[in-house]
């Protein structure tokens, strides 16, 4: 269980390497401004597991983070946009979500911010 009073922060990336680009490089420094402790909801490439939530080390710091989908490093254009199934991953593990306690969410991008919203956090 995470720690109370923490915030998540919900974004279609793994935090560390995909997707390369603006998206990646904004989430990374908003981390480093970000008080407190922080949760993460992302995706995940081929080392962390789906829909639980696992520790990971980002630039020497420690976060609990939930994947809702597996991404590949594929320079190819997916089947279904990233966007679409990134807020489809969050519809599906909303429980597992809602379960950490947050006192806030932030979302960079308008899928993470519809997903806050669909899901139901502060």
């Amino acid at each position: 269980m995470g720690i109370i009073g923490s915030v998540a922060l919900v974004e279609g990336c793994d935090y560390r390497s995909v997707p390369v680009g603006g998206q990646l490089t904004r989430a990374k420094h908003f981390l480093r401004c970000l008080p407190g402790p922080v949760v993460l909801v992302g995706v995940s490439t081929k080392t962390e597991e789906v829909g639980r939530w696992v520790e990971i080390e980002i630039d020497g710091a420690v976060y609990r983070a939930f994947a809702v989908e597996r991404v590949g490093l594929s320079c190819r254009k997916p089947v279904v946009p990233r966007r679409l199934s990134f807020l489809l991953g969050l519809m599906r593990y909303c429980r597992e979500i809602r379960a950490e306690p947050v006192r806030g969410a932030i979302a960079l991008s308008p899928e993470g911010a519809m997903g806050i919203e669909l899901l139901g956090l502060p």
